[in-house]
């Protein structure tokens, strides 16, 4: 897990915030069989095919 950034009005990049206290991470998709049934789980959900979203 990582702290979240917020994006800096004047220059447009991510930077640290006092204000912001959550923190997440990315998952690369169809790492494992967990990660590809959640997203079958969604695809099947939202009728939009895995890899499309």
């Amino acid at each position: 897990m990582a702290k979240s950034n917020v994006v800096d009005s004047t220059t447009g990049k991510s930077k640290d915030s006092r204000v912001r206290t959550s923190s997440g991470m990315f998952v690369k998709r169809g790492r494992d069989k967990i990660v590809w049934a959640i997203e079958k789980r969604i695809a099947d959900f939202s009728f939009i095919p895995v890899g499309i979203f």
